[in-house]
C-alpha cells in the first residue's frame, strides 16, 4: 500500500506520453491530485530572466569542469542539471536551498521559478511542430520523472508542485526491498527517452535501502543542418591542439551564407538547423594562443554579445567530425562552486514529519555526435535523495583548433548543450 495521506492513485500529472514513464504500471503512478499547468501565464521579461540565469550557470560550470582537466573534451546540458534540480529545490529548505539558488542561479522568486521552467519547456515542447520546406523537423524531446520509496510520506504541496509546472507524477518504488531493480528500472527509462544514448545514468551503488526519492531529467535532440555538408569535401586533416601537436582527424567543409561573428576577442558561426530556430554556435579565440585566458573569461555576456552581433556573409565553415560522451558527478563540483549543504530538504515531507533526507548523489551523463547530416545529441540527470545516515564529516571560420560550442533555441535564448572541442581525435 501506497500510506502518504493525502496522495492519490487518481488523476495523473501527465499522460505516460507527455511524462515518458511507459513503463509504470497504472497502479504503480503515485500522483498529486493536480494536472500540469498547459497556460501558465508567464511573461515574456520573466522567461527572459530564467533564460540569462540559466545561460549564466551553464558557464559558470563550463569553467568549474575546464578547471579540473582543461585539456580535456566537455559536454553537457546546463538545461538538463538546471530541470532536474529546480525539482529538488522545490523540496529544498534553509542553506539547502540558499546555496543551491546561489549555484544554479535560481534569481526568481519561487513563485515565479517554477512557472518559468514550466513555460520555458512548454514552448521548447513545439520545436519541430511548424512545416519545413525541405528534410525533417528537428526532434527535441524533454522529460522529467520521479520516483519515490512506497509508503513514504511525502508533501502534498510538493508533489503539487512537481505535477504543475514539471508535468510529474511520482512512480512508486520500493528502493529499501530492491534497490537494484530499481536503479535498473530508472536506467531503462533514461535508455528509452534518449534513443539509448544514454545508458547506466545510476551506476552501481547509486542506489540503496535508504534512497527514498529520484528526480530524473532526459533530454534528446536529433536535427539535421539547414544546409549539409558535403561529405565528398570531408577529409583527413590537421587540428592544432594547445600545446601545438596535430592530430589528424575528419574536417568536413561548406562553402554557404551562414552567420558569423567577429569581435575583438573571439570569432564565432552559427550553423542554422532545419527549421532555423536552433543552431550549431562554434566560438573561437580570435587569438589561437589565448584559448585558456579565453575560456576563462567566456561568460554569459560575452556569449550574448556573440549571439546578438551575428551578421550574415558568404564564406566557408571548416568543422570536425565527431563524436563523444560525457559523464559528471555533479555534487563534487558544485561543492567547488560553493553548494555544501545538502541535508535541508523538510518541504520534501508532509507536515510533522521529521527532516531526514539527504541529495546523496547528482550524476550527469551526455553524448553528442556532429557529422555531415547534422547533430545527435542527449543527456540526463538524476538526483538520488536518501535518508540521512548517522551524522559524519573573413569570412573563413576554420574549427580546427580547440574551440567551445553550444546547441541554442534562439525563440527562448536557452542553451540545451554546451561543450568543448579540444581533441576530436580522443
Amino acid at each position: 500500500m501506497l500510506g502518504a495521506a493525502a496522495l492519490v492513485l487518481s488523476a495523473c500529472a501527465g499522460t505516460p506520453a507527455e511524462t515518458g514513464e511507459n513503463d509504470a504500471n497504472p497502479e504503480d503512478r503515485w500522483q498529486s491530485e493536480l494536472e500540469r499547468d498547459t497556460s501558465p501565464g508567464v511573461d515574456r521579461g520573466t522567461l527572459e530572466e530564467l533564460a540569462a540565469a540559466n545561460r549564466d550557470f551553464a558557464f559558470d560550470l563550463l569553467r568549474q569542469i575546464r578547471a579540473g582537466d582543461p585539456g580535456g573534451n566537455v559536454f553537457y546540458s546546463p538545461h538538463s542539471i538546471s530541470l532536474a534540480l529546480a525539482m529538488a529545490y522545490a523540496g529544498a529548505s534553509g542553506e539547502t536551498r540558499e546555496e543551491l539558488a546561489r549555484v544554479l542561479r535560481f534569481i526568481l522568486a519561487e513563485e515565479e521559478l517554477h512557472p518559468a521552467f514550466n513555460a520555458l519547456d512548454l514552448d521548447l515542447a513545439t520545436r519541430g511542430e511548424a512545416e519545413v520546406d525541405d528534410g525533417d523537423p528537428p526532434v527535441l524531446r524533454i522529460v522529467n520523472a520521479t520516483w519515490g520509496q512506497s509508503g513514504y510520506p511525502f508533501s502534498e504541496t510538493y508533489l503539487d508542485t512537481l505535477a504543475r509546472n514539471y508535468g510529474s507524477g511520482l512512480t512508486a518504488m520500493d528502493f529499501a526491498a530492491d534497490p537494484e531493480g530499481s536503479r535498473q528500472r530508472i536506467n531503462r527509462w533514461v535508455e528509452e527517452q534518449t534513443e539509448e544514448r544514454i545508458r547506466d545514468l545510476l551506476p552501481d551503488g547509486s542506489i540503496d535501502p535508504r534512497t527514498r526519492l529520484v528526480l530524473t531529467n532526459a533530454i534528446y535532440f536529433l536535427a539535421g543542418w539547414q544546409h549539409a555538408f558535403n561529405e565528398d569535401a570531408t577529409d583527413e586533416r590537421p587540428f592544432t591542439l594547445l600545446d601545438g601537436t596535430e592530430v589528424d582527424v575528419p574536417l568536413m567543409r561548406q562553402n554557404e551564407m551562414f552567420a558569423f561573428y567577429e569581435g575583438e576577442r573571439t570569432r564565432a558561426v552559427s550553423l542554422p538547423y532545419v527549421g532555423g530556430e536552433l543552431s550549431f554556435i562554434a566560438l573561437k579565440p580570435a587569438d589561437p594562443g589565448d584559448f585558456d585566458a579565453w575560456a576563462e573569461s567566456l561568460d554569459r555576456e560575452h556569449f550574448d554579445r556573440a549571439v546578438e552581433g551575428l551578421s550574415h556573409g558568404h564564406g566557408t565553415v571548416v568543422l570536425p567530425r565527431f563524436e563523444l560522451e560525457g559523464e559528471y558527478d555533479l555534487k563534487s563540483l558544485f561543492g567547488a562552486m560553493g553548494w555544501n549543504d545538502y541535508t535541508r530538504l523538510a518541504r520534501m515531507v508532509g507536515e510533522g514529519v521529521p527532516d531526514e533526507l539527504e541529495i546523496s548523489a547528482i550524476l550527469h551523463k551526455s553524448f553528442i555526435s556532429v557529422d555531415e547530416q547534422g547533430t545527435e545529441a542527449a543527456a540526463a540527470t538524476a538526483v538520488a535523495i536518501r535518508l540521512v545516515a548517522a551524522p559524519a564529516d573573413p569570412v573563413t571560420m576554420e574549427f580546427n583548433r580547440p574551440f567551445v560550442y553550444a546547441i541554442y533555441d534562439h525563440p527562448t535564448d536557452s542553451i540545451l548543450f554546451v561543450g568543448t572541442m579540444m581533441n576530436p581525435g580522443h
